[in-house]
């Protein structure tokens, strides 16, 4: 029996398809870290802040609608394979994805000129740039849609494929851009590795959906595509902002901070990528129960391991960035400290948002509001203190609103899926206000290794008990293991 009939039948994610999900996400990651730590040791600070600004504009414009419909792909698409069985139309999956490709198209032309323009007239980068800018918004579009198709589709497998693919072909580009000093063309590589990836595994021609169907999916993504903007695009708009007040050696230091601080968001990309699917056709197949076992776990181990994780970059901040980065970016290293704990919030987030999103109609409408009051309060934070402090303003503007969203949208989870999830707020707030503690030791002060090495393991140490072993057997559930006699803890 093929991979596809089995999970679009089931509803379920494959055994491996979480790793693959998480590995693939994670190289995704790393080729955006690799090239700009290519860039800004190999041309410097300035050159970084230039390139990442840019790259900014064509990330932000394609979560304009491209990132909705992206979305929509892994919400729509396995709901009408749950739900086929019951209405006999088993090729409403297909014909969704179909419909969605062929709006996606019209949308990354549309967001990619748009790109291009901005570049061009607020960046000044002049019209070799702003060309690239264009394509690397249509590519990196494209890309998105295609591989959140795979998950939605339970295709794991072609979607690791289409990483390693667009992973290979961008460094490799990369590396050969700079050997012959191209630098006016330095992101047509990742436009030209995203695009090979997104025609690997683009869905093949099917049948016209309904009237109905369709006019719902357009209120979807035209909702969605407000939400995505004051979430993903709040990343992107930050670091666009970190040029336009500062300068572009300053906009080099958020860059370095900002691509070292995010890697790690990827994890709840990657789980988003095989749970929406699976909360999609728990939906569909009308099983709550499911639903509510789905959302439970996500939330509860994606913020243990983002606890974690950005804990250790946020504490180790200090040593991180002269790892990677040589002499002149000093000031990125408290930065960094602050964009980790940023990162952290946003990314336990996630599965709040997704649970929102797939439950009904009006969580989409619910997660924009709270997405775009999240914005404009870090759009305020940057008005008021930009002038003054800078970089590590904007970083402060991005944590004040992720935090924001974090916490609304947790309290209506909770009561919308009657969680009680006081003792979890409690064990993982001790957790998250220790780690914000110890970035903003480190961005004001300048301690010893020792000293810095102590202060981490305490922290890690303290997420060991309130954190790992009360969560032990979420943390397992979402890698696709399960602990023998364990349960969840309050």
């Amino acid at each position: 029996m093929s991979e596809k009939r089995r999970d679009t039948r089931t509803g379920r994610p494959g055994r491996f398809d979480l790793a693959l999900s998480t590995a693939g996400t994670i190289a995704s990651g790393v080729v955006r870290l690799l090239y700009n730590v290519l860039l800004g040791n190999l041309r410097g600070a300035t050159f970084l802040g230039n390139a990442s600004s840019a790259l900014s504009v064509a990330m932000f414009a394609a979560i304009v609608q491209p990132q909705a419909v992206a979305t929509a792909a892994t919400t729509f698409v396995p709901r009408a394979a749950g739900a086929s069985p019951r209405h006999q139309d088993c090729d409403a999956a297909p014909a969704v994805a179909w419909y969605l490709a062929r709006y996606l198209v019209s949308a990354a032309a549309l967001v990619g000129i748009g790109a291009g323009a901005t570049a061009y007239f607020v960046l000044a980068t002049g019209p070799t740039a702003a060309v690239m800018t264009a394509l690397v918004t249509i590519g990196y579009s494209a890309y998105i849609f295609a591989r959140a198709l795979q998950f939605a589709t339970f295709r794991a497998v072609r979607a690791a494929r289409a990483d390693l693919v667009a992973g290979v072909v961008a460094l490799a580009l990369l590396v050969a851009f700079l050997t012959l000093h191209l630098d006016s063309l330095i992101l047509l590589p990742l436009a030209l590795g995203y695009g090979v990836a997104a025609s690997s595994i683009w869905p093949r021609r099917d049948t016209r959906i309904s009237p109905g169907l369709r006019a719902e999916l357009r209120r979807f993504i035209a909702i969605g595509s407000i939400g995505a903007l004051a979430t993903g695009g709040f990343l992107q708009l930050s670091m666009i902002t970190a040029r336009v007040i500062g300068t572009s050696e300053q906009a080099g230091q958020y860059a370095a901070a900002l691509s070292l601080a995010t890697p790690l968001s990827m994890l709840s990309t990657a789980i988003s990528m095989v749970v929406v699917p699976a909360m999609g056709a728990a939906v569909g197949g009308s099983d709550d129960a499911r639903f509510r076992h789905l959302v439970d776990e996500a939330v509860r181990g994606v913020s243990a391991v983002s606890l974690a994780g950005f804990g250790l970059v946020a504490g180790l901040s200090s040593i991180i960035v002269p790892l990677l980065y040589r002499d002149g970016f000093e000031d990125a290293a408290p930065v960094l400290a602050i964009l980790a704990v940023a990162m952290l919030t946003m990314t336990a987030t996630m599965p709040l948002m997704n649970a929102l999103i797939v439950r009904s109609p009006r969580g989409v409408r619910t997660t924009t509001v709270i997405s775009v009051i999240a914005t404009v309060l870090g759009v305020v934070v940057w008005a008021a203190f930009g002038p003054r402090y800078g970089i590590t303003a904007v970083a402060f503007g991005v944590l004040a609103g992720n935090v924001t969203a974090l916490a609304s949208m947790g309290v209506l989870v909770a009561r919308a899926e009657r969680f009680d999830w006081r003792g979890l707020a409690l064990r993982h707030g001790v957790v998250l206000v220790a780690t914000a503690a110890l970035a903003i030791h480190g961005a004001a002060t300048n301690e010893g290794i020792i000293l810095t090495l102590g202060m981490t393991l305490a922290v890690l140490a303290l997420w060991s008990v309130l954190v790992a072993m009360p969560d032990r057997a979420a943390i397992l559930g979402l890698l696709g293991l399960r602990a023998r006699g364990s349960s969840h803890a309050a």
